[in-house]
């Protein structure tokens, strides 16, 4: 019986030895052969990377360098500029020629999916070709001519004769791929010459229009009471012309509520003895002791004392109805004066209080009638002969990041001054603009653009790839199908150009580049994420 037990047991140690011996075997193997992989693949060379624009379509070419005798599998996409978005439908034929020899095609009858085909060539012998690649669809037929393309007779030749160009880290270049591009509102422009009209660049202001900023004055001495409205006007109300802003209850001196009551006390005795005089005069003239004009002036004499008592009493009553007005229902409102809006606005400044005593032409409301504004530039004296009487001017409100073009604000020049300003050296050039939504203030400063009748050629590229990062202006530059570079740009006017709106560039962007116009922040926020995407075929 232990016989058996340990002819058992050196049976499953055999066992165990040679299962440990294929395991370790195929680990040994799979490990070599897994390096030998990733060696091989480490020297296999870039692909060759190609990005050609026709007017309506868009071809990033990547493929293996060609080896005579190997298939170099090609990832070809293709993008409609006119809408920017993938090819999804047609073929797609690669023609190889060369000198003395038969044209060689290979087809794509349709795309790996949108926008990518992925035609196989195979070339079978080494040399220089020149090669097109002919996109046929239903909406979109485009050819594109790529000469000089080589085709290496081994690996080891593509590996001596193929090296990757060491970037110049001029500027920061950015990877944003053709599937994340289609995904997005895309667009792309050229950026091209264009002649502008010269401008004198200016310090401006937004001011009140002559005449559509108003001070309303107290027209009595009186106290502020509420007008019919029953509304106290304040500040940014809105206010139509003619319209009722306070009544002023009118107070004719500055005496106290007793020393009124003490006058119509000394009125009323006054009163009480010149009548007394007058009946006397009266008796006596019966009994023709007085005269007749004796007694005239005495009744003239009650007569004034009754009209000073009436005044006082008045006096004493509108001062007591004044100071009661929260109880606007027993005040005579016919002693009211009414102040009335000049003119349709603003209320710019109210420091009323009701009940408040105010004299007459103390200054009560301001307001302002802000549809129509002044924009007045600074400029410099040996600049004002550039400037005719046609001239228009567009402007960068201080705060604000797009500049107000002359026809959106219909300016229009009014006035250029006469006389300079001894300490800037310059005279005002005021110019009227459009304000509906009233979106300018006055007060508000500006950079003053002022076309001249002179004309240069200047780089200009859409307003709308113009992006903003930290008080810098930027703008993102296509340089190859997937990549892209983020230029600080130097900008001068803004003016509009066949109905688009373009801004001259003075620095940073050269004419011909390719300028993103849509899907600039998108890029903008891959390029601050930091990572980078990796392709999906």
């Amino acid at each position: 019986m232990k016989r058996i037990f340990y002819w058992a047991l050196g049976i499953i140690i055999l066992l165990a030895v040679f299962l440990a011996a294929i395991l370790g075997r195929e680990i040994s193997l799979t490990s070599f052969t897994g390096s030998k992989a990733s060696e091989e693949s480490s020297t296999e060379p870039d692909p060759i990377s190609i990005t050609l624009w026709s007017d309506q379509a868009e071809l990033f070419l990547e493929y293996p360098p060609f080896v005579a005798g190997h298939a170099s599998i090609f990832a070809a996409h293709l993008t409609d500029l006119r809408t920017f978005r993938p090819v999804i439908t047609g073929t797609v034929e690669i023609r190889m020629t060369t000198t003395g020899q038969p044209a060689l095609t290979f087809l794509a009858s349709t795309p790996l999916r949108a926008g990518i085909f992925t035609p196989s060539v195979t070339m079978p012998e080494p040399g220089t070709y020149d090669m097109e690649l002919s996109l046929k669809s239903e909406s979109l037929t485009e050819t594109f001519h790529i000469p000089n393309v080589q085709v290496f007779s081994s690996q080891a030749e593509v590996e001596l004769q193929t090296e990757t160009p060491e970037p110049l880290g001029l500027q920061e270049e950015v990877t944003f791929l053709k599937e994340q591009q289609w995904k997005v509102a895309f667009g792309t422009k050229v950026a091209t010459n264009q002649f502008l009209a010269s401008t004198i660049t200016a310090r401006g202001a937004i001011t009140s229009k002559m005449g559509k900023k108003v001070v309303v004055n107290a027209q009595a001495t009186g106290l502020v009471v509420l007008s019919p409205s029953a509304q106290l006007p304040i500040m940014g109300q809105h206010v139509e012309e003619g319209e009722v802003l306070v009544a002023i209850t009118p107070v004719f001196s500055t005496a106290s509520r007793t020393e009124l009551e003490s006058a119509v006390s000394q009125a009323a005795l006054q009163q009480e003895q010149a009548q007394r005089e007058l009946h006397r005069a009266q008796r006596l003239y019966k009994e023709k002791v007085l005269a007749k004009k004796q007694v005239e002036q005495t009744n003239t004499t009650f007569l004034l004392a009754k009209n000073k008592h009436a005044e006082a009493q008045k006096r004493l009553a509108t001062l007591t109805l004044a100071l009661q007005v929260s109880s606007t229902a027993t005040r005579d409102r016919t002693q009211d004066f009414l102040i009335r809006a000049p003119i349709q606005g603003i209320i710019v400044k109210a420091a009323l209080t009701l009940g408040a005593r105010v004299e007459a032409g103390e200054e009560l409301f301001t307001l302002i009638n802000l549809d129509h504004v002044w924009l007045e530039a600074r400029v410099y004296a040996q600049d004002i002969p550039k400037i005719s009487q046609n001239a228009r001017a567009s402007f960068l409100p201080h705060g604000m990041t797009e500049t107000i073009l002359p026809d959106q604000v219909n300016s229009r020049l009014i006035a250029i001054g006469n006389v300079i300003d001894p300490a800037t050296k310059t005279l005002p050039v005021i110019f009227e603009v459009d304000n509906p939504n009233h979106s300018l203030k006055v007060g508000m400063h500006a950079d003053v653009f002022i076309e001249t009748g002179e004309k240069a050629e200047s780089v200009v590229i859409s307003s709308t790839a113009v992006l903003h990062e930290s008080g810098k202006k930027v703008a993102f530059v296509q340089t190859g199908g997937e990549t892209f570079e983020k230029r600080f740009i130097t900008t001068g006017i803004t003016t509009s150009l066949e109905d688009e709106e373009v801004v001259q560039i003075l620095k940073g962007i050269e004419a011909g580049e390719r300028v993103v116009t849509q899907g600039a922040y998108a890029i903008k926020l891959a390029a601050a994420s930091g990572e980078i995407p990796t392709h999906a075929h």
